[in-house]
């Protein structure tokens, strides 16, 4: 079974993932890595909930959490 996460680590996931996109000259994919090493979870998690959130935000096409719920 899955693990769950909180959303307030997911955020917090996902903000350390975009101030290392900001701060470095690294692609996604690197950032990725990083942030899913240093926190102890899987790359595909934090994959996932940054394509979820590029979808939310209106970034990337696909079905939001709001339309999906």
């Amino acid at each position: 079974m899955p693990r769950q996460y909180s959303p307030e680590f997911r955020d917090r996931a996902l903000r350390l993932l975009d101030t290392m996109m900001e701060a470095s000259d690294i692609s996604e994919f690197e950032a990725i890595k990083s942030v899913a090493s240093k926190l102890g979870i899987s790359e595909e998690s934090v994959r996932r909930w940054r394509r979820k959130a590029q979808v939310d935000a209106g970034e990337r096409p696909g079905t939001s959490s709001s339309e999906h719920a």
